[in-house]
């Protein structure tokens, strides 16, 4: 598991999360016991985020996260938006057959993008993950969290 380390707590907060297609449902997990959410994936300014998709279903899906949708939380509004360094990143889609696996991987703008500060030492962002089955058509909308941090 790659993960960076909260200096404040000295533990592990993932870089990575797995979202599993099953049922026509999806779940997350960043597989981390020990992390306060498991459903949050951080980042270091200048690092990366991988997000790997594991289709458990019958039926190919088609997940994407647009590199636009990544927006401040409501917490963190006046921070700067489109911290994805989309040049850098190979894509924002992936097509994933039934039992398939695949992941994007997201390069997260370098540190002078962000304000951090002592009052601001991260920035939570919201996005939206989309799967779709390319079967029936059918676009299901999800919003985790992404943290980044200097």
């Amino acid at each position: 598991m790659s993960h960076i380390l909260d200096d404040e707590v000295q533990r592990t907060k993932p870089n990575s999360i797995v979202f599993t297609i099953a049922g026509g449902a999806i779940d997350y997990d960043n597989g981390d016991p020990t992390a306060a959410d498991r459903k949050i994936v951080w980042a270091r300014a200048g690092g990366k985020a991988v997000f790997t998709v594991q289709n458990n279903g019958d039926d190919p899906y088609e997940v994407t996260i647009p590199f636009g949708e990544f927006q401040p939380s409501k917490k963190h509004g006046d921070a700067p938006a489109e911290p994805i360094d989309k040049h850098s990143s190979p894509r924002d889609t992936v097509h994933v057959p039934a039992g398939g696996v695949d992941a994007l991987v997201y390069v997260i703008k370098p540190a002078a993008h962000f304000r951090f500060s002592a009052s601001t030492p991260a920035v939570t962002y919201k996005y939206t993950l989309y799967y779709t089955n390319a079967r029936t058509g059918v676009r299901t909308p999800l919003d985790p969290d992404l943290e980044v941090s200097p």
